[in-house]
Parts: C-alpha cells; sequence; structure tokens
C-alpha cells in the first residue's frame, strides 16, 4: 500500500497480480491495471508499490519477478520487466524522483534514470530487502533485512557530485 505525495490517491498491490488505484475520500476504486505478463502465464501476488514524490508515477513489483511503473495520468506502462528466478521485494523512487529502482528477495537490483533508457547501476547485496530508505539529497540507500542487517549504499548517479566522506554527509 502507498499513499500520494498529497495524500488523496492510494495504491494497492494485491493478492491476484493487480494494483489497483483509489481516491481516498470517495473510498472509490479508480483503475485496476494487471501487472504485465507473459501470454499464458498466471497472475502473481504484487509484493510492493511505491508512488513518486512528484505524484506522477506508480511502481509495483510481483511474486513472480516482474515490475512496472504507470504514469499515473494515463495509467500507460512506461518501464516493465522481469528478474527471473526471484520475486521483487522493494520498489522505490528517489526522493528527487529523478530515478527508480527495484530490488528482488534475493538481493539484486538496479537503479534507473526515469528520463533516459539507459542501462542503470545494478545493486548487489547479500540479505533479502525488508526496508529501504533514501537520503533526501539521493545520494545514499539505508537497506534493511529480515535478520536486522543494515547496508548503507552510496549511489554514483548525481552527475558530478563528490563522494561523500562520511555516513554525516547524510544529513546534508
Amino acid at each position: 500500500v502507498a499513499f500520494s505525495p498529497d495524500g488523496k490517491k492510494l495504491v494497492t498491490g494485491c493478492a491476484d497480480g493487480m494494483l489497483r488505484l483509489w481516491i481516498v475520500m470517495d473510498s472509490k476504486e479508480v483503475k485496476a491495471l494487471e501487472l504485465p505478463r507473459e501470454k499464458g502465464e498466471a497472475k502473481s501476488p504484487v509484493r510492493t508499490v511505491a508512488w513518486a514524490g512528484n505524484g506522477e508515477y506508480v511502481m509495483a513489483g510481483d511474486e513472480a519477478g516482474s515490475y512496472v511503473r504507470y504514469d499515473w495520468k494515463d495509467y500507460f506502462p512506461y518501464t516493465q520487466g522481469r528478474f527471473t528466478g526471484e520475486s521483487m521485494a522493494r520498489v522505490g523512487f528517489t526522493p528527487s524522483c529523478s530515478h527508480y529502482y527495484y530490488l528482488t528477495s534475493g538481493g539484486m537490483g538496479l537503479m534507473r534514470n526515469i528520463d533516459k533508457k539507459d542501462h542503470g547501476a545494478y545493486i548487489t547485496l547479500r540479505i533479502t530487502p525488508t526496508c529501504t530508505a533514501i537520503s533526501a539529497n539521493s545520494r545514499f540507500m539505508l537497506v534493511g533485512s529480515e535478520t536486522g542487517t543494515v547496508s548503507l549504499l552510496p549511489l554514483d548517479f548525481a552527475k558530478g557530485a563528490e563522494r561523500p566522506d562520511s555516513i554525516d554527509e547524510l544529513r546534508a
């Protein structure tokens, strides 16, 4: 479940493989979207959803390893793909909304620029991610696991940004 930044809309990921968009005040379902599937493939439960901080995009990932990024205005699936053999554990956006990311249950992932079809930055963890947070300056990702391990990942996609010297720079 994820609320839009303005708190007026809600997105839910469902066990039937559907992504549902709601208007909170009316408790009204606006749209039901099925995550992309291979022809003849069974529906897979949605495990993770996120709403971009600018309110423009919704992203979801399912148990079969598929992920999709929709535009809220026209429900068009701008980005979609699959990480074969692993379910999606987390999807999300940087605070600046310039990048999106996904992480699988096996700790593999990718961070990509929203506007460009670049190859992105691969993320390799040795943990099963259960929660994530990205610093306000979009330079670090914190990833927590079910075992209590927390990993701090520097994100190198900020053009021209100097690499921080310490965790204290998270506050910057």
